[in-house]
């Protein structure tokens, strides 16, 4: 990675990065596959105002929903966030990949709480405005344009909120990027939650353009980096995993962490 973490930089995403100290955090819980592992939970968080620099967190998540282990982790981030910009956070934005549409409502009131807590941590004067962003990419919603150029896929940036969407909710799909074989798939976005009352526009603005900060990438991606770098950092993390022999019939499983003088950069890229 370049520029200590920044390969590429858009401009004016959003009015607030300039006149608030806002965090953007991307959370994942990485199922391992082998039976008896626990879940990998990984968040990280953005560390400047061009949201294209973040610094990761990753646990083995021994229990669905473990606040005490989820506020941890984010007191970790927000404290490095206040380390680097010398400013406690004003809003924070939040995105949530890995949970299918009926976990919604258990993952927002665990998260939520745990969010609270590390914010109560951090200081008892950090109450930011927080607004929770559920992602999902395993839908079977397919769009074509009416009058295409011999091109059949959406043009990335694409946004569709009516007609399939929730009529009571707030949600969309984008479509973040061009796909050269196959038909596109857009990523769904909900808002669960929001206490910063983002315009639609914002939050459609915010997220396509968080699809060009992915460091790794010369093109938008599909899926918002600070979820993309999440999955990454927890597919990272299975490098670490070991087994613990516990018995003929029982394993126990430890995650080392990574090495202290890289913690806070980039790795798992």
């Amino acid at each position: 990675m370049k520029l200590g973490g920044r390969n590429a930089v858009v401009r004016e995403l959003l009015p607030f990065a300039s006149t608030s100290a806002t965090v953007i955090i991307g959370a994942n819980v990485e199922h391992v596959g082998r039976w008896g592992k626990p879940p990998i939970a990984s968040f990280v968080a953005s560390l400047d105002s061009s949201y294209a620099k973040y610094v990761a967190r990753v646990a083995q998540q021994k229990a669905p929903g473990d606040v005490a282990l989820l506020s941890r982790m984010l007191h970790e981030l927000l404290l490095t966030f206040y380390q680097a910009t010398s400013q406690i956070p004003q809003r924070v934005v939040y995105y949530r990949g890995g949970a299918s549409q009926d976990q919604y409502f258990g993952v927002l009131q665990a998260e939520m709480k745990a969010l609270r807590k590390a914010f109560k941590l951090l200081s008892a004067d950090c109450k930011p405005r927080v607004t929770f962003i559920a992602v999902n990419k395993r839908h079977h919603l397919r769009a074509f344009p009416m009058n295409s150029s011999g091109e059949n896929n959406v043009e990335p940036g694409t946004i569709i909120d009516a007609g399939v969407v929730d009529a009571h909710g707030f949600d969309f799909y984008l479509y973040g990027h061009k796909n050269d074989q196959g038909t596109t798939t857009p990523c769904h976005y909900t808002v669960l939650h929001d206490e910063s009352a983002l315009s639609a526009e914002d939050v459609h603005r915010l997220t396509f353009h968080l699809g060009f900060t992915l460091g790794r990438s010369t093109r938008s991606t599909s899926l918002v980096a600070p979820v993309y770098l999440a999955r990454l950092a927890a597919r990272r993390a299975r490098c670490y995993m070991r087994e613990v022999s516990d018995g003929p019939f029982k394993s126990k499983f430890d995650l080392a962490g990574p090495h202290d003088g890289i913690r806070n950069c980039m790795f798992f890229i």
